[in-house]
């Protein structure tokens, strides 16, 4: 049995039993057809036991085959019915009412680790909007579960690895992906905004600035550009190059043992000509590289 629980002998309730035999001989596809009947019914939709099992029929069949075509609709039953089952317990006292926090937990996760593909650049399922409406359902069910779960390292780990989806779509293609460049803010900005000294978000952010600046001038900048337009470009270039500043630096003062941010502010200052700067992290690098610092 996927549940504890006593047979209920009320006529009523047959399919109640019948669906709890199917479990127990693997037919989930009958199980669920009765099963969506019991919850229905006028004697057994308010039953706790009755939600509960609904929910695990279906969480069994999402497992048999998460990718498949049915799989969200499997999973996305088995999540309705367990947040029933725990409703209609508005006590806490039901047997089961672990089992049901532990199992929509469960669920919470699948959708947060779908975003291992859905957000890799390289796979033809990736998505930016699916990736968030799973981190969303993947937060409610979590928290519906446990409400007192501490949900900040989580919203860390996505928004640094949204930030660094969209940063690289951006790199891929700065006009028809332009959108992806605030996206990419807005991402390591709410890292930041948990946790300032996340040294990946700070670096990752000031790069984000610093390339796209380096784009404009040598990269984007048509041929036959006039020196009104010339002007403008390097203009916002420079803006770009001064957003990309406070966090490289930040980057360095986090951890000044790594080359990647001295070598990026070498860049910086010398875009913006400022080399006295330039110099002072360049004799930073040269006793880096010299000590033999990672």
């Amino acid at each position: 049995m996927l549940l504890a629980c006593s047979r209920f002998a009320h006529a009523q309730i047959d399919s109640l039993n019948k669906a709890s035999e199917c479990i127990e001989k693997g037919d989930l596809l009958r199980a669920r057809n009765l099963m969506d009947g019991v919850v229905q019914h006028p004697e057994t939709r308010t039953m706790i036991y009755a939600w509960g099992l609904r929910a695990s029929v279906y969480k069994e069949l999402y497992k048999k085959d998460p990718s498949g075509v049915t799989a969200s609709e499997f999973r996305g039953k088995a999540v309705e019915s367990y947040k029933q089952a725990l409703k209609l317990d508005s006590s806490g006292k039901d047997e089961n009412n672990e089992v049901f926090r532990k199992n929509l937990k469960f669920l919470a996760s699948s959708y947060y680790n779908e975003n291992l593909v859905l957000l890799d650049p390289d796979n033809k399922n990736a998505s930016y909007s699916k990736a968030k409406e799973n981190y969303e359902k993947f937060k409610d069910i979590t928290l519906f579960a446990d409400p007192y779960f501490d949900m900040k390292q989580k919203e860390i780990e996505f928004n640094n690895a949204l930030g660094s989806y969209c940063d690289k779509l951006f790199a891929t293609n700065r006009k028809t992906n332009k959108d992806f460049f605030q996206k990419a803010i807005d991402a390591y900005g709410r890292v930041i905004q948990l946790d300032p000294d996340n040294w990946g978000a700070n670096y990752n952010l000031g790069m984000l600035y610093y390339n796209y600046g380096v784009s404009l001038v040598y990269y984007d900048l048509p041929v036959d550009t006039d020196l009104v337009a010339l002007d403008r470009i390097q203009e916002n270039s420079r803006k770009l190059f001064k957003s990309a500043e406070p966090y490289v630096l930040k980057a360095n003062q986090l951890n000044p043992k790594r080359k990647e941010p001295v070598k990026a502010l070498i860049a910086i200052y010398f875009s913006l000509i400022e080399d006295a700067k330039k110099d002072f992290y360049q004799k930073m690098l040269d006793a880096m590289e010299k000590e033999g610092g990672k």
